[in-house]
């Protein structure tokens, strides 16, 4: 059976809604000490100094500011959380299983839609979802690795063989069916 030990934190350049925080929150238990943590914000974020100082805390939790290397980080991560934005397309283009939070009204849509085919577990709105759901979601997926396995499969479904299918064509030309 395969371990999950690169997880991938990112919830948006700003994280208006600091789930960032209420990741880490979760994170800096023990039972996570074995995770290899990347934790990327923006620097807009209003919390990235405190962000960073509990990073700098945790012996494996890496704080990465404004980075232009987030496909590589999105590469070596066995799983992540992220914001139900455009992130969310990243995520499946790269296979990359996640947990998704809803951070603004514009997400729902794609949110849904990911999470109906198996390619994200949404865990819902950012104002609804407390750190025991955080933590439930994030226990499933490193007791599931099969699980993880098929939220890969099914991202890289999602986006087609060629990477340049329907969807990507409709996220581009701004159709805003796909919201």
């Amino acid at each position: 059976m395969e371990v999950l030990t690169e997880f991938l934190c990112f919830l948006g350049v700003t994280d208006p809604t600091h789930e960032t925080l209420k990741t880490l929150n979760v994170l800096s238990h023990f039972q996570y000490s074995n995770l290899h943590l990347d934790v990327v914000v923006g620097e807009m974020n209003t919390d990235k100094d405190v962000i960073e100082h509990i990073c700098n805390a945790m012996p494996n939790a890496f704080f990465h500011c404004q980075i232009d290397y987030m496909a590589e980080l999105m590469r070596k991560a066995d799983f992540a959380i992220g914001a139900g934005g455009s992130s969310t397309w990243e995520r499946c283009y790269l296979g990359l299983p996640s947990l998704s939070i809803i951070t603004a009204d514009n997400q729902r849509g794609i949110t849904k839609r990911v999470h109906d085919q198996g390619a994200t577990c949404c865990l819902g709105d950012s104002a609804e979802v407390t750190a025991k759901e955080m933590e439930n979601g994030i226990n499933t997926m490193l007791a599931s690795p099969s699980l993880v396995k098929g939220m890969s499969e099914q991202a890289l479904q999602l986006m087609g063989e060629d990477k340049f299918n329907e969807v990507i064509d409709r996220i581009m030309g701004g159709d805003n069916d796909i919201h």
